[in-house]
């Protein structure tokens, strides 16, 4: 017993590549340095802890291109391989380092407005960034469970952040009550892969001899697909987004909707491209079908909406079953859609989320469509912004919502699969359905007169700072993707 112990810390500690591993360092690090910090800053002073976490992503996703740059088919085993650092996972930690650094920045005078603590804030939205990154890391079905909780956990605080608001305090638990029930289904999937195949990582899991004829082996899988499907927020997982997304800070929605989902979907093609890609026959239908009643059913609950808020959560879920549609084709090319529509919808949501908090921040906290009504007259080039990122979300070209779904249709269509294209049939006819509630944002403000005195939008130095980078990828998304050629030509498999 005591030489197997000493043979794991002999590999732990000649395994670890600190230079690999430096976005997670700075990430984690900065977290608890803001978290310590913040209690001994007063008044103006307590901005330093923003820039601390601002600067903290900007040089985390510095040291991701510069491990890319050195060596772009990096493979590098950490932790007696459960820990797994590749483009694939890099590119993944690099969105969910953008949906942050977004977040840092739309928050600056918001938490000011809504009377939120930055310490803590910034700290949660650093460890729950730094879960993520375990997430798309993972190597081993443990260490992705420990990062999904570390991810977790740190989004029930944020969630219920405000304190003193009945909705908050509601979004808090119902998300913290579902969130563990998911959590028992993933953790009892894995003991039930683990039992099947006498191991957790993801490599081994695939060389298990019956891998193919285990009953525990599918009842695994099931439960695994459940606990995952409610971090994606895929129908019917989908039940606590709606209220979660409207009760919470809008800057924490934002957060939810673009990092939290790519990290669950990050998870996904691990455990499914590749962990059980024996298993794609029997997998497939039920991802079709998954993807088929999310795309829809997500539709058709944001057309009904008279909140933009609200709607913008339930189109979540729609989007969402765009995503699965490349988990359904289980190739590389359509991997790597999904990894780039993934990009692309962290930026377009967020700009979208970016405006909504200007519109929230004046002396109404109101994000019903009538709050929108004149905005574009007042503030043109908001209205103009505001419409980029709804036909963005709706699927327009030259946008980047376009590349990213015709990315994601075309890898499905050139399996040849009959169901594939079928399923891409239904999801054009989504795609359009949703142009009438995207479309209806622009209308109410280009061409409804607002029922009182228009109050004026603050303009902070944060929220233009995610307002260009966010329109900026919108477009250069859409219009050049030959510039993120890393993320079109990198797959699991």
């Amino acid at each position: 017993m005591q030489e197997t112990v000493k043979t794991i810390l002999e590999n732990f500690s000649l395994n670890i590549d600190l230079v690999a591993l430096m976005p997670e360092i700075i990430i984690c690090g900065m977290a608890l340095v803001t978290m310590i910090v913040e209690p001994f800053l007063k008044g103006d002073s307590k901005k330093v802890v923003m820039h601390l976490a601002w600067l903290s992503i900007v040089a985390a996703l510095v040291s991701i291109y510069f491990i890319l740059a050195s060596n772009p088919n990096l493979i590098s085993l950490q932790f007696a391989e459960a820990y797994r650092i590749d483009r694939y996972s890099l590119l993944f930690k690099a969105i969910f380092l953008i949906g942050s650094l977004l977040t840092v920045f739309i928050s600056s005078n918001f938490l000011k407005f809504k009377d939120v603590p930055d310490g803590e804030f910034y700290s949660l939205i650093l460890l729950a960034t730094f879960g993520m990154m375990n997430m798309a890391s993972a190597g081993d079905l443990i260490v992705l469970f420990i990062g999904l909780e570390i991810m977790s956990l740190s989004l029930y605080v944020l969630a219920g952040i405000l304190r003193r608001s009945v909705y908050a305090n509601e979004a808090s638990l119902k998300y913290f009550l579902m969130g563990a029930f998911a959590s028992g289904f993933l953790i009892f999937g894995i003991a039930f892969i683990y039992g099947a195949t006498g191991t957790t990582s993801i490599i081994d899991v695939i060389q298990s001899s019956e891998i193919l004829s285990n009953t525990y082996l599918m009842i695994g899988a099931a439960m695994v697909m459940i606990g995952l499907g409610f971090k994606i927020g895929a129908v019917p997982f989908h039940m606590w987004i709606p209220d979660v997304y409207t009760g919470s800070l809008t800057s924490v929605t934002a957060f939810m909707s673009a990092g939290p989902k790519a990290a669950a979907f990050a998870a996904f093609f691990q455990v499914f491209v590749v962990a059980l890609r024996p298993l794609q026959n029997e997998l497939e239908v039920v991802l079709w079908i998954l993807s088929a009643l999310t795309m829809t059913l997500g539709n058709i609950l944001a057309i009904t909406q008279n909140d933009v808020k609200r709607m913008l959560a339930y189109s979540s879920i729609s989007h969402a079953g765009y995503v699965l549609i490349a988990l359904v084709a289980f190739t590389p090319a359509a991997t790597s859609a999904g990894l780039y529509y993934l990009l692309c919808y962290t930026v377009m949501n967020i700009g979208a989320f970016t405006i909504l908090i200007m519109v929230e921040a004046r002396e109404t906290s109101d994000t019903n469509f009538s709050s929108f009504a004149g905005m574009a007259r007042r503030y043109p080039f908001l209205g103009i912004l505001l419409t980029i990122f709804m036909i963005s979300l709706a699927g327009f070209p030259p946008t980047a919502g376009f590349m990213g779904k015709f990315l994601v249709f075309k890898a499905a269509i050139d399996t040849g699969s009959t169901s594939l294209i079928v399923l891409v049939v239904l999801a054009v006819i989504n795609s359009l359905v949703s142009v009438y509630y995207y479309l209806r944002v622009v209308v109410v403000m280009f061409m409804v007169e607002p029922e009182l005195e228009y109050r004026p939008i603050n303009f902070a130095a944060g929220i233009i700072a995610a307002l260009i980078i966010a329109m900026g990828g919108t477009l250069l998304l859409g219009i050049y993707p030959q510039l993120f050629a890393f993320f079109l030509n990198t797959s699991l498999i």
